[in-house]
């Protein structure tokens, strides 16, 4: 709000410009307040079928295993899971077993492709990476760009693959899935 120009008329209140301002001071976090957040942010699903088996063990032979870290290193990511509740203990177990089958496929897939490339070159991806041996991650993420197409001819109804680039198409010929392959819908001809 502008004051008007020149003197105020006898009577009239003067009006009141009101200016705040922010001053703060920037400390770091203690320790302590770093530790609280991180147990904060920290989750773990923990699945055994061992009954006699405490949470406490659970944890700690969980994480004396370096390969169950790493597998679910990709599955921890916010893109593949993220937090959500799950009202009753058979669901959690449910979804443990889902994500093992998740870490199980995605091992052998990876077990496949890095197979199939003994003594062949690298795979070319497209943000200019070479890889040898590719990760699960590299794995989904190639097939993740795939792209399936309805198609129709007459009373036929197909799904085809489509758009396939060059490192997707290595690795779906590595996996030994038929590109040229079409998917027809049960009694559609």
């Amino acid at each position: 709000m502008r004051r008007p120009r020149g003197r105020q008329k006898a009577g009239v209140e003067p009006t009141s410009i009101t200016q705040y301002t922010v001053e703060w001071h920037w400390t770091a976090p203690s320790a302590e307040r770093i530790q609280q957040a991180r147990e904060r942010e920290s989750s773990f699903i923990l699945v055994t079928s061992d009954r006699t088996c405490d949470a406490a063990t659970a944890l700690r032979e969980y994480k004396a295993q370096d390969q169950n870290e790493h597998g679910f290193r990709w599955m921890k990511a916010p893109v593949h899971l993220t937090a959500f509740f799950l009202e009753k203990p058979e669901r959690v177990v449910g979804l443990g077993y889902v994500l093992l089958l998740a870490l199980q496929f995605a091992r052998f897939m990876r077990a496949v492709v890095r197979h199939a490339m003994v003594d062949q070159p690298p795979v070319d991806l497209p943000d200019g990476r070479h890889i040898v041996q590719p990760s699960e991650r590299v794995i989904l993420d190639t097939l993740r760009t795939l792209w399936i197409e309805q198609r129709s001819h007459g009373s036929i109804t197909w799904y085809q693959w489509t758009h396939v680039q060059p490192h997707a198409r290595r690795i779906l010929d590595m996996l030994q899935v038929p590109i040229e392959h079409r998917f027809q819908r049960p009694g559609s001809g």
